[in-house]
């Protein structure tokens, strides 16, 4: 039988940066590793410091894992095969990176989302994001997505668009206007 790496039942915590320009600690997952049922989080960094990172590559599998996301730690899911599922996501803070376009790398929750903050933020990786205008995208299904509105959701690193939101049933979708 094939083994494939797994985190098991392990807690893996990515500490943020503690100076300006410092990055943080990161755990990643690719080739046909998965993520178990571990616990993994995000601090984000202080003074200037960059957030810690969870990064999904390739085919690696979330499984039930629970992603927690603080200040500006990062989720990133774009250069994931396809979407992504794990157990739940608990945010206070944070940023998950996608991509949209024919490279659609939406994420799926079994289980539920947590939001601790005003507001969860989606954002493009730094090389830049690929879309069609007017096209609703789906980047996030959870069971109680219902239980939120479009207006606790909001996309940064967006230059010369303007990002709406929109929750279908237990989807999140995001559309992409030109800004005037």
């Amino acid at each position: 039988a094939n083994k494939v790496p797994t985190a098991g039942e392990a807690t893996f915590y990515n500490l943020g940066g503690k100076i300006s320009g410092a990055a943080g600690g990161y755990t990643t997952f690719s080739g046909a590793s998965n993520a178990g049922n571990a616990k993994l989080i995000a601090y984000g960094g202080i003074n200037g410091g960059s957030g810690g990172r969870i990064v999904f590559y390739g085919d690696s599998v979330g499984s039930t894992a629970t992603v927690s996301l603080q200040g500006n730690g990062i989720l990133d899911i774009s250069s994931h095969t396809n979407g992504l599922t794990i157990g739940s996501l608990e945010l206070s803070g944070g940023v998950i990176t996608v991509q949209t376009g024919s490279y659609l790398t939406g994420l799926s929750l079994t289980s539920e989302l947590i939001l601790n903050s005003s507001k969860a933020t989606f954002s493009f990786p730094t090389d830049g994001g690929k879309f069609d205008y007017d096209t609703p995208y789906t980047i996030l299904t959870a069971p109680n997505l219902s239980d939120f509105s479009a207006a606790q959701f909001n996309w940064i690193n967006l230059e010369g668009a303007i990002a709406t939101f929109r929750i279908e049933g237990n989807n999140l979708q995001v559309s992409f206007n030109r800004a005037d």
